[in-house]
């Protein structure tokens, strides 16, 4: 088991299954792929395994808005080269999501 595993069962308060998430190996790979089952076997409290499986959600959540956050600060460079810029100029640009992943830059 490791530390990020044994810091979400206490962020839950669940600090008494450690000991059963460390018997059977359970780091954050293990923890994040952890299925109905899996969970059947190694919690037999039903209210335990409701936190775990909210805590699995809400972890995979924000993992996948960092992502989002992380792919969409692309250099607008890489985006489009053909982009021209006043540097003394204050730019807002919009990323919109479309198959052409075109960028928009208005000026204020």
């Amino acid at each position: 088991m490791d530390e990020w595993t044994q810091n979400k069962l206490k962020d839950i308060n669940l600090e008494q299954l450690i000991q059963a998430f460390e018997d059977k190996e359970i780091d954050r790979i293990a923890y994040m792929s952890l299925t109905e089952n899996m969970l059947k076997d190694l919690v037999h409290k039903i209210g335990w395994r409701s936190k775990i499986f909210k805590d699995i959600f809400q972890s995979k959540s924000t993992e996948n808005q960092t992502l989002e956050v992380f792919e969409i600060q692309t250099p607008l460079t890489e985006i489009n080269s053909n982009i021209n810029c006043d540097i003394n100029k204050i730019y807002t640009f919009e990323y919109e999501e479309e198959n052409n992943h075109e960028v928009e830059i208005k000026e204020n």
